[in-house]
């Protein structure tokens, strides 16, 4: 599979710029959200393009900016932008762009309960910090303890 391919089946706009805040590649779904085509606009900074970019601040501090809520001309949106380093230096950003639309939509797909959503998040959540902690009994404790939760209720948790 090639990478621009896998950008393409992802519903998100993917947007990534260069070390200068030029834009270098963009998905259907972002070009779809900004109205343009990649060739139209590869190479322009993408200050031009949504002035109030965070872009540039990532490119500077190195430090993701995520689950930012941006309301721009008639568009509002949730955006995430990661640093792209090599060799200790940031090279650029990928950012991932989700409409409140598409974000309404995929909540309305969703049937199931709060509880149940709920659930999953916490499993996830739980899942995580057993694959940084480790999945045996100290491991456990640990995460138990960073969640300021019993050992127990952990153990209700993950089933």
């Amino acid at each position: 599979m090639r990478t621009q391919q896998i950008f393409q089946s992802i519903h998100q706009g993917i947007l990534i710029c260069d070390s200068q805040s030029r834009i270098i590649y963009f998905n259907e779904s972002y070009g779809d959200f900004i109205g343009k085509t990649l060739p139209e606009v590869k190479g322009t900074p993408i200050q031009q393009l949504r002035p109030g970019s965070r872009i540039p601040d990532v490119i500077r501090s190195g430090i993701p900016a995520e689950y930012i809520l941006r309301h721009e001309e008639e568009q509002s949106y949730f955006a995430n932008i990661y640093p792209i380093m090599e060799n200790g230096e940031v090279t650029g950003t990928i950012s991932i762009v989700t409409t409140l639309d598409a974000a309404r939509e995929a909540e309305e797909k969703d049937c199931r309960s709060l509880k149940e959503r709920v659930r999953q998040f916490e499993q996830q959540q739980i899942a995580g910090l057993l694959a940084i902690y480790g999945d045996d009994t100290q491991g456990k404790q640990k995460v138990a303890e960073h969640l300021d939760i019993s050992l127990a209720t952990l153990y209700n948790k993950i089933c």
